[in-house]
């Protein structure tokens, strides 16, 4: 994959990012609660938003939809067009999704080179919380697995494994490595 898109971040509300992935034209907003600075970033770029998706369902995540859908000709993504397509073409590049239930069980997480947009999946140096219910989900999600799609969520990775210890606690093995994260809060 080469080098085509870019990438803005966004803060909003007390810990919250958006994000816009943007080509030379076309752009993609996720997690659009930061409105007025996206709609302002985009015209300043000379971009058109033609895509809306979510991380998750979570109302601080969708927050911002409805203004952007009126205020764009955008197009609201569903997370399960999203991973039937394996993600989603903007201009002549693709912005790979991947599943990663867990946090919620609609949880999904954007790739383009360079950048990992994870919303609540994957915090720095640690994990969402479970509020999906489905533990086993989560774990499936952000393991290390070669015959899996998704091979940037690796809990056992060494720079994972590096923050556990730093915090004192057990990285033996996978089991312990996730335990670990599932008690920072």
């Amino acid at each position: 994959m080469n080098n085509r898109f870019q990438v803005k971040q966004f803060r909003y509300g007390n810990d919250n990012l958006a994000y816009v992935i943007f080509g030379k034209r076309a752009a993609l907003a996720v997690d659009g609660g930061a409105v007025t600075e996206i709609l302002a970033f985009i015209a300043a770029q000379g971009l058109t938003l033609t895509h809306i998706a979510h991380t998750h369902g979570h109302w601080d995540h969708t927050m911002g939809t409805r203004q952007l859908l009126a205020q764009s000709d955008a197009t609201q993504l569903r997370p399960e067009d999203l991973l039937e397509d394996e993600g989603l073409m903007l201009e002549s590049g693709r912005i790979q999704v991947f599943g990663t239930p867990g946090h919620t069980m609609d949880s999904l997480v954007f790739h383009v080179e360079g950048f990992l947009i994870t919303g609540d999946t994957l915090f720095n140096g640690t994990i969402g919380n479970c509020f999906s219910g489905d533990r086993q989900a989560f774990y499936r999600s952000i393991s290390y697995d070669e015959k899996k799609v998704n091979p940037y969520l690796r809990f056992n990775a060494p720079e994972m494994i590096a923050v556990l210890k730093k915090r004192g606690l057990p990285t033996d093995t996978e089991y312990e490595r996730w335990q670990s994260l599932m008690s920072i809060e």
